[in-house]
């Protein structure tokens, strides 16, 4: 009877109101969470892609002076070093 009696206040407890309004605080904190991670990754993929580009223009204007510097002969062991 007694443990009869403790198990109902137990499962009346898991439905208190208090305890859905902190399962439901639980699920919309979880769902900010990804949503933030989701548009942080969006801006770190925008961020690499750039970077990305930036250094591939650099090493394409570096190999076409490099390219030119060859064919006129025109360079010195200090400008490969640079």
């Amino acid at each position: 009877m007694f443990l009869h009696a403790l198990m109902e206040k137990m499962e009346e407890n898991a439905n208190h109101p208090v305890t859905k309004q902190l399962d439901e605080w639980e699920k919309q904190s979880v769902y900010k969470i990804h949503q933030t991670a989701d548009e942080i990754r969006k801006e770190l993929q925008t961020v690499i892609s750039k970077h990305k580009k930036n250094l591939s223009s650099i090493l394409t204007n570096i190999t076409h002076e490099l390219n030119q510097a060859r064919e006129n002969d025109d360079y010195f062991e200090t400008d490969l070093n640079e």
